[in-house]
């Protein structure tokens, strides 16, 4: 099944709200590079579908809820951009995050994800996507205030 960029990062984050591991390593290229936020902050990217499994059980352990917000996506055919933030509880501290400006680009590779990073910033995503300048200033007004 061909799917689009775009629809293929909703389906990431949905199947990553559900802790679906199956459907996640489904959308995934088996050589997928997965920068997820705490990866593209402290590195390295996990490699393959069975990095994408190693992530999302580290990611049960740490949050008791870790949840993605997709508030706005940009296709650019063979890439997505989309925009949001997340709410997380840690399992352990329980202190509990709310976080807008969370940004994800998607790279397909033969119909899955083949590259995908999360980002902290929407400026910088919006740039990495290759929506710089005016067209990002456009954008980034257009979009609901982060919290």
């Amino acid at each position: 099944m061909t799917r689009s960029a775009a629809e293929a990062l909703r389906l990431v984050l949905e199947a990553v709200n559900r802790r679906d591991a199956e459907a996640l390593v489904d959308l995934m290229h088996p050589e997928v590079e997965f920068l997820p936020i705490l990866a593209a902050l402290e590195g390295p990217a996990y490699a393959g579908r069975s990095g994408v499994r190693r992530w999302l059980r580290s990611l049960e352990l740490d949050w008791k809820v870790f949840e993605t917000r997709l508030e706005r996506v940009f296709d650019f055919g063979t890439s997505a951009l989309g925009l949001g933030g997340w709410h997380a509880v840690g399992r352990t501290s329980g202190v509990e995050l709310e976080a807008g400006g969370g940004a994800w680009l998607a790279r397909m590779h033969d119909g899955r994800v083949g590259w995908w990073r999360s980002y902290t910033d929407w400026r910088e995503a919006l740039e990495a996507g290759g929506i710089g300048g005016a067209a990002a200033e456009r954008a980034l007004v257009e979009l609901p205030p982060t919290a």
